[in-house]
């Protein structure tokens, strides 16, 4: 029997920052979207950590370093759309639900907004 690790499973994991021992709590899916970050940029976890920490505006660091990840994602996401790349991506492993593509929006999408497209009935 193979096991998974829930992604919603918060775990403390131990940092250096600046020479001074910390730690984080944090869901599963933050830590590897962490790493995933980090890998994408070429830096080491604890730089991107140190980073986050230093122009954070929130006391706790955990807070802080979720937001990132939600930013960096929805930045990335946003820019995909804007030069026509979007593509829509695999469920999410927390939720189980797709991310809607422009012409998915529950407004009724990108397309009838702009009059390019049917609107559901």
């Amino acid at each position: 029997m193979s096991r998974t690790t829930s992604p919603l499973k918060i775990a403390k994991h131990s940092i250096i920052i600046n020479g001074r021992n910390t730690s984080v709590s944090l869901e599963t899916a933050f830590w590897k979207s962490l790493k995933d970050i980090a890998a994408g940029r070429g830096q080491p976890m604890s730089a991107l950590i140190a980073g986050v920490a230093r122009q954070r505006n929130y006391a706790n660091l955990s807070s802080a370093l979720r937001l990132f990840v939600l930013d960096h994602f929805r930045n990335d996401q946003i820019g995909r759309a804007l030069i026509g790349e979007f593509r829509p991506r695999a469920a999410s492993p927390v939720t189980g639900v797709h991310a809607p593509t422009p012409s998915q929006n529950l407004d009724g999408g990108v397309s009838a907004a702009l009059g390019t497209g049917e609107r559901g009935s």
